[in-house]
């Protein structure tokens, strides 16, 4: 515990707050999208930082340091763009050969429990896991 309004106490949180709040707050300026999603963009914030190489670490990741393996850059996305989720086939209505095969969404951060990706469809507000979208 430390006291009120004391950030001299707590100098690693203050730094730490100082490197994701300026990123936190383009990344929503940017996209402009709604504040209701501060949360997502801040667990993006977050990952993308502990995937990429610090000097005080000597160029090695967070990420790396905690799972013994490189964290596969090429995964890394851009929050908040859109991207089409390809509908799977048992989802789809057999009758609508001219439906659309995949949903307009918006890409909202990194899958938790899966290797993939975050989506917010657009349509029905909601979120979705998926290996990947045509970002």
């Amino acid at each position: 515990m430390t006291n009120s309004y004391s950030p001299q106490e707590n100098g690693i949180v203050v730094r730490a707050n100082g490197v994701v709040l300026p990123r936190l707050r383009a990344m929503i300026m940017a996209t402009n999208l709604p504040l209701i999603l501060w949360c997502e963009a801040l667990l993006h914030v977050v990952t993308t930082l502990n995937w990429l190489p610090t000097k005080p670490l000597g160029l090695v990741s967070p990420h790396q340091i905690l799972h013994k393996l490189e964290p596969m850059l090429e995964d890394l996305r851009t929050w908040g763009c859109l991207a089409h989720v390809r509908v799977p086939p048992e989802s789809r209505q057999k009758k609508e050969k001219l439906e659309p095969r995949a949903k307009l969404s918006l890409l909202l951060g990194y899958s938790k429990t899966t290797l993939g990706y975050k989506f917010l469809d657009l349509k029905t507000a909601q979120v979705m896991t998926a290996r990947g979208g045509n970002v």
